[in-house]
């Protein structure tokens, strides 16, 4: 058996420590607005959003799945169009399909609450909605609509070469690389 070792330890506790720390700058920078929500009067059943997160929180993950897929689906595909579109080769090498995943995945998650509260607009009271932000923002600490906002932009800060993966051709007398379009 093994002694504890920090240096084993620390990428463990990477995560939550920065989780912890986004967490503490989100309710510093982006308030609720209002303290946390105490448990609801007997009487007061119009504030009681319960089944309501329950039912949104549904609508958010399948919103989420459908888009993380369909957004892979059409990156696959245009990576392979854009492949065709250099010329015959006698092989190809594409980047690896796990690769379109990061950003579907990633906008998934900061699209799917938009989604969902924008398709409710359309059809719901927009008084209970904007009561429900303010209960879901109080429950959370922070104002989660800016946070998923920014959170969205974020990617695009990353450098070009991070998001567009290269494709080795090889024809007949040469064999080249190639760059996905920005």
């Amino acid at each position: 058996m093994t002694a504890f070792n920090l240096l084993d330890a620390l990428p463990k506790l990477a995560v939550p420590i920065a989780v912890g720390i986004a967490f503490g700058l989100f309710r510093k920078y982006f308030p609720s607005g209002r303290k946390r929500p105490q448990s609801p009067a007997p009487g007061d059943i119009a504030d009681d959003f319960t089944g309501t997160n329950v039912l949104v929180n549904g609508c958010m993950i399948v919103l989420g799945v459908g888009l993380a897929f369909g957004l892979y689906k059409l990156l696959v595909a245009a990576n392979l169009r854009f492949a065709e579109l250099e010329g015959p080769a006698r092989f190809e090498i594409l980047p690896t399909k796990v690769i379109w995943w990061f950003l579907p995945g990633f906008a998934a998650l900061c699209l799917s609450w938009e989604i969902t509260l924008t398709l409710w607009s359309l059809f719901g009271d927009q008084d209970r909605i904007a009561r429900f932000l303010e209960w879901t923002h109080a429950r959370a600490g922070f104002n989660s609509t800016p946070v998923l906002r920014w959170l969205l932009h974020s990617p695009w800060r990353l450098p070009r070469f991070w998001l567009c993966p290269c494709t080795l051709r090889c024809e007949r007398t040469k064999c080249a690389f190639g760059n996905m379009p920005p």
